[in-house]
């Protein structure tokens, strides 16, 4: 939890940094028109002409631009999307890894394998047309080339893509972290259960209070509930004396 608050403060306070410079730069400024043919004029009742004068928002960031569109590209664009690809895949291929192991696995791997894929392919499907419309604003901004006229209309559309992965992409985080849940409580019921029956085998006797003490133990150190994936019943053991013994996992100091 206190890891979590510090990797949250942490980037809230990158992403003041990087358009920080942005806001206090930015201002409002007068579209001249070169060619005089094209400005535009209003006739009032009188029939005297006026000239009508436009403004538009510049973000005035002079010799500062590249560095300022480099490490914004980098940090919301390129960053993001490696972390995504590498995290997401290591834990798709540690589960396939586990699911080996273990004979008769209830693992949903393919369900997690396709929920993964969504949100990965998602999420950067909505990123790479909107950003790619950046750079080349940018890259063009910075050399003093003219812009093609035709891709305005893209990149005014483009702008749309950020909300729509907000919006949707949301839906596919939660039916994937449903079936991480179900993942997760199968590989902790398994690895309970075959240290239970490692130590049986051993010949210790343990009396119930002593199984009640490990199962917990372990379930304490994986922060995991172990509970049915399907029905979310309690776990529950057999004695080698046929008798139930029932975990319940202890309560989160950080449960509400």
């Amino acid at each position: 939890m206190r890891h979590t608050m510090y990797i949250s403060i942490f980037l809230a306070v990158l992403s003041i940094c990087l358009v920080l410079p942005v806001i206090i730069c930015s201002g409002v400024k007068e579209l001249k028109y070169n060619d005089k043919a094209k400005q535009p004029i209003y006739y009032d009742e009188t029939g005297v002409a006026h000239k009508i004068r436009r403004y538009f928002c510049s973000d005035n960031l002079g010799n500062i631009r590249a560095y300022v569109s480099g490490s914004i590209i980098l940090f919301s664009f390129i960053i993001p999307c490696f972390c995504i690809m590498f995290f997401y895949g290591r834990i798709v291929l540690r589960l396939r890894k586990q699911q080996r192991t273990m004979l008769q696995s209830r693992i949903p791997i393919r369900r997690i394998t396709i929920y993964t894929m969504l949100v990965t392919f998602f999420h950067i499907g909505c990123l790479i047309p909107f950003w790619v419309p950046q750079v080349y604003v940018s890259v063009t901004t910075i050399k003093g080339a003219q812009q093609m006229t035709s891709l305005l209309r893209y990149i005014k559309i483009s702008h749309l893509f950020p909300y729509i992965s907000a919006s949707i992409n949301w839906v596919f985080y939660a039916q994937m972290n449903s079936q991480f849940k179900k993942g997760l409580v199968l590989v902790t019921e398994r690895m309970i259960r075959k240290r239970t029956k490692s130590l049986q085998q051993n010949g210790n006797g343990r009396d119930k209070d002593t199984w009640d003490g490990i199962g917990l133990e372990l379930l304490s150190q994986d922060d995991v509930i172990a509970m049915c994936p399907n029905c979310e019943a309690q776990l529950t053991f057999r004695n080698s004396n046929g008798k139930k013994t029932s975990l319940i996992p202890p309560l989160s100091p950080y449960a509400i």
